[in-house]
């Protein structure tokens, strides 16, 4: 199944989803995940963006861009375990991956509708209060400090860690996240009453 697939199924009909293709991602320096984009950019309009790729191939693909990040998957995969929607010694499938991703850009979505775009604000505003929030938190400094290791080694993979963790924390991120395990739940729970 390819992700655009995916996000048909996951997604209302009237949020816009736009299918991009990985040279396009890499180009832009983006990874090979879904994004939220609160403004249009390019031929695309504002929506949600999704990889151009068979979701089997999503933790290959996204492990192929940040080979020297383990934790970027990790992290959620420790989200997902932490909040009971994997099995302690489970891993996480390209499947929930991908669900997982597509989940959380839509929380991103609806949070930029009802704290902006409800109140008149641009996705300009949003950009530029995530990118206080993301300087709150060190962000940038934290990254800064991951180029001055070493690859690969012990302080490298703590301050990846502490990135990942961090990140986490963000306030747009941790809504988004939430959104996204609240969906998970909620569809685990009418799998299991149809047993």
């Amino acid at each position: 199944m390819q992700y655009i697939e995916l996000a048909r199924k996951l997604m209302p009909s009237d949020i816009p989803v736009h299918e991009v293709s990985l040279p396009t991602l890499y180009q832009a320096a983006r990874l090979p995940t879904p994004s939220f984009w609160p403004d249009a950019k390019g031929e695309y309009t504002a929506g949600i963006m999704v990889p151009k790729m068979k979701i089997q191939e999503s933790l290959t693909e996204l492990q192929k861009w940040v080979p020297d990040d383990p934790y970027t998957y990790l992290s959620i995969e420790n989200l997902l375990n932490g909040n009971k929607l994997l099995d302690l010694n489970e891993s996480m499938s390209p499947q929930l991956y991908a669900t997982f991703s597509i989940l959380h850009e839509l929380g991103h979505w609806y949070d930029f509708q009802d704290r902006y775009r409800a109140v008149g604000l641009s996705g300009k505003q949003y950009y530029s209060d995530y990118t206080e929030e993301q300087s709150r938190l060190n962000l940038d400094e934290i990254t800064k400090q991951i180029h001055t290791q070493t690859r690969g080694s012990r302080e490298q993979m703590d301050l990846l860690i502490l990135y990942h963790e961090t990140y986490r924390q963000h306030p747009f991120e941790r809504i988004a996240d939430q959104y996204a395990i609240n969906n998970l739940r909620e569809r685990n729970q009418e799998c299991n009453a149809l047993e």
